[in-house]
């Protein structure tokens, strides 16, 4: 049980990280940018140096997953 909660507040935290990247850059039309020609959210991530935070908040998102299901399908429980 203890698992199956560390795994889901290490995801929640991941996703509201992730969250909040996505709300940055849904939000850049106030600041375009472009990236040596790259555009889009790929370019807005790249522009802003967030390209590193987002890919890290979903590693740890997924970390959390992986320990929630880990949880789940212990068998000491």
């Amino acid at each position: 049980m203890k698992k199956l909660i560390l795994g889901i507040a290490v995801m929640a935290i991941g996703a509201i990280s992730t969250i909040s990247i996505i709300v940055a850059t849904v939000l850049s039309p106030l600041n375009p940018y472009s990236y040596n020609g790259i555009g889009g959210w790929y370019g807005c991530l790249l522009g802003m140096d967030l390209v590193m935070p987002f890919t890290i908040s979903i590693i740890v998102a997924i970390i959390g997953l992986a320990i929630a299901v880990w949880g789940v399908f212990d068998k000491n429980n």
